[in-house]
């Protein structure tokens, strides 16, 4: 069951910026994201990416810095955020700013903080 506050927030953040899923579920959940979420495919469209295309899995730095380079981002320009601890540290080993998703007032304080929602 999708969580739809979560999912306004990337809502909202998509109109200000590019995001994106890194998920270690297998790649046929990547591949069929639309089937499986909709709502997600709605709002990521092509951008949903197993790390195991990258031949590399959070919270590894290679996985993080592989997406990134498809992106065409650099670490310190991009937020990710996820509900394991494991995968925020990785990230943030990996250059990135990080938060550990908790609920989503918290996530939307940490979205206001960075300018990405009002």
């Amino acid at each position: 069951m999708p969580n739809h506050a979560v999912l306004d927030l990337a809502s909202a953040v998509s109109k200000v910026c590019r995001i994106a899923v890194l998920t270690n579920n297998p790649q046929i959940v990547a591949t069929n994201i639309t089937y499986l979420c909709p709502e997600v495919a709605g709002i990521f469209g092509e951008l949903v990416f197993a790390s195991a295309s990258f031949k590399a899995a959070k919270p590894e730095t290679a996985a993080f810095h592989r997406c990134l380079d498809l992106l065409g981002v650099v670490p310190n320009r991009a937020l990710l955020i996820d509900d394991l601890r494991s995968n925020v540290d990785g990230a943030r080993l990996a250059g990135l700013h990080a938060h550990q998703y908790t609920d989503s007032s918290a996530l939307r304080e940490v979205l206001v903080s960075c300018n990405l929602v009002d």
